[in-house]
């Protein structure tokens, strides 16, 4: 059975699929043109193909999302990140190791946020997301 974690999708805006049996994950349709971002993984981070992301969701308790861009797998990790969501998983998904972003003293985390995004050369997104 594969479930939507609502919970991390109100950090993200993005629709995200926990791994409960890495015999029925859940797949793009089409793989080779969808980017994912894995939140909680074997390895995390950003990924421009199914194909690349792959090995790191194939862990118990995994968390991912698929996007039509990289822009929008970035944005959902960077969220993710800066909300504390995001570990590594090891043994089968039993042990984890969290993940936080460094961010410098002198900097407060929007001023983070709006660096990221400018050096990326990007429109600065809003760090939550919008509710419509």
């Amino acid at each position: 059975m594969k479930l939507v974690d609502t919970g991390v999708a109100k950090i993200t805006g993005f629709t995200m699929y926990r791994v409960y049996d890495c015999d029925d994950l859940e797949v793009p349709a089409n793989p080779a043109d969808v980017a994912v971002a894995v939140i909680q993984g074997v390895d995390v981070g950003y990924f421009s193909s199914w194909f690349e992301a792959l090995p790191h969701v194939l862990v118990l308790g995994a968390l991912y999302s698929f996007h039509n861009t990289l822009h929008d797998a970035q944005l959902s990790f960077m969220r993710a990140l800066l909300k504390n969501q995001v570990c590594f998983l090891y043994r089968e998904g039993l042990l984890e190791a969290a993940v936080t972003p460094i961010i410098p003293s002198w900097l407060s985390m929007e001023s983070w946020w709006c660096l990221f995004w400018t050096v990326l050369k990007d429109e600065v997104p809003p760090i939550d997301p919008v509710v419509n």
